[in-house]
This record gives C-alpha cells, structure tokens and sequence, in this order.
C-alpha cells in the first residue's frame, strides 16, 4: 500500500511514526524525503476558470480561446523561466525555426499551448499566472476580476 505523509505539524509527524512501526518486519518498503512542494490548489483552479467564463462572455470569445490565448501569454512564459525541460522544449522549438522551418516551428507552438496544463503549474507558478491575466484584462479590457477575499460583498 503506498501512503503519502506530509509533514507539517507534530500530528503529521506522529503518523509517519505509526506508519513506519505498523510495517511487518518481513516486509520490505521504500521511503523516501523530499521537500514539498505544493500542486496547483483547487481553489486556484476554481478561481481560474470562474475567470476564463466571465472573460468569454464579457468578449464573446469561447472559453477555450480565452484559456490557450492566456495561456500562451502568461503561462508559458513562466514554465520556461522555471521548468528545465520546458525551456528545453523552448529552445528546440526555435532551433526549428532558426533552420528555416517557420512553419513547422508554429505547428510546434500551437500543440505546446494545446499540450500544456495549468495542473503542471505549482501553486506559486499559478499564482503569478493568474496576477498576470488579472492584470492584463483589467487594463486591457477594463474587466476587474473578482478575488477569493470578494467573495459575499456587493458589487
């Protein structure tokens, strides 16, 4: 059975303990540390799309064009600033282009954005993601996107 502890707080270090000692001696187990790092949240996810919907009907634009357009502007950016093996795709995408394959290397473009998921963003790549969009359609299409602590106040 595989089991993922966390381990913020002294209860969560309590349950590794109980875990490791309910292991039957004849059993043999793998355990590994690593420092966490927290996935894209459910609430971001929530948030993101709850935005893509209201910028599509404030445009007219399906919520898919929206999503790749944004995605591509913002996102995208991000992974090749922080992701290794993104900007590893980056860079063979443009040695495509740089051998005169203009064609082929856009081909390749419009599949990454297609391929890409907001769920490969980690919470913190996220977050910058959706500042930006925040801010670009508020000044560019003077849409004031509503945040999580707007939640039950007037409008």
């Amino acid at each position: 059975m595989k089991k993922t502890i966390i381990l913020k707080t002294p209860e969560h270090f309590r349950a590794a303990i109980t875990a490791l000692d309910s292991i039957k001696g004849d059993e043999v187990h793998q355990v590994e540390f690593r420092p966490y790092k927290a996935n894209l949240s459910a609430e971001q996810r929530g948030l993101y799309w709850m935005w893509v919907q209201l910028i599509s009907l404030s445009t007219g634009d399906t919520k898919e064009g929206v999503h790749l357009m944004y995605k591509r502007r913002f996102l995208l950016p991000i992974f090749e600033r922080e992701k290794v093996w993104f900007r590893d795709l980056v860079e063979s995408v443009r040695n495509v282009h740089r051998s005169g394959a203009h064609a082929e290397a856009m081909n390749m473009v419009q599949a990454i954005v297609r391929l890409v998921s907001i769920r490969d963003a980690n919470t913190a790549e996220m977050a910058e993601y959706m500042n930006d969009m925040r801010l670009s359609v508020q000044e560019d299409l003077g849409i004031m996107l509503p945040l999580p602590e707007d939640q039950g106040r007037e409008q």
